[in-house]
């Protein structure tokens, strides 16, 4: 006599197909992902492994170009620090020789200044008939002018004597 299924039957045997069916699934997945993690692990390794030799093969190339470039940036530096000495010698020779004429260009332009100054007031106490040819060396403000353009001539000679020094 053969024994007919029923529904019932179907049911538990369909829950327990498809129970089957979620395990290999699940089985599958979890297989995926320790390959995954195990590809993971080697490639990290292989990674490391990689970086080390990567690491020393670079120090090793770094410490041979230092030892290549030491000595040539060593002599440059030197002929750097020369020139640079050499120049600041000349610079300072420039600055001794003509820092008089600087000096006396500065006392010259104050003298101009006075020049003009004196011959405006010569002029206007002129026309102006306050003052006469005669005695014009006589007024007060006239003399003081000569005297300060007498001094600033004075400074521009003492000068002129220390830069032929």
């Amino acid at each position: 006599m053969a024994i007919k299924k029923t529904d019932s039957d179907k049911a538990g045997s369909g829950a327990r197909g498809k129970g089957k069916k979620a395990k290999k699934k699940s089985d599958f997945f979890s297989e995926v992902t320790e390959n995954i993690e195990s590809g993971a692990r080697i490639i990290g390794k292989k990674a490391a492994k990689l970086a080390s030799e990567l690491a020393d093969t670079t120090s090793s190339i770094a410490g041979k170009i230092k030892e290549e470039v030491k000595e040539p940036a060593s002599d440059a530096l030197s002929t750097a620090r020369n020139a640079i000495d050499e120049l600041s010698d000349t610079a300072q020779a420039y600055i001794d020789q003509y820092k008089h004429r600087v000096e006396m260009n500065r006392i010259a332009k104050k003298r101009d200044v006075l020049i003009k100054v004196l011959g405006q007031l010569v002029y206007l106490k002129l026309k102006s008939g306050s003052a006469k040819k005669e005695n014009i060396a006589d007024i007060e403000e006239v003399k003081k002018l000569i005297n300060d353009i007498k001094k600033k001539d004075k400074e521009i000679i003492s000068l002129g004597k220390q830069s032929d020094k």
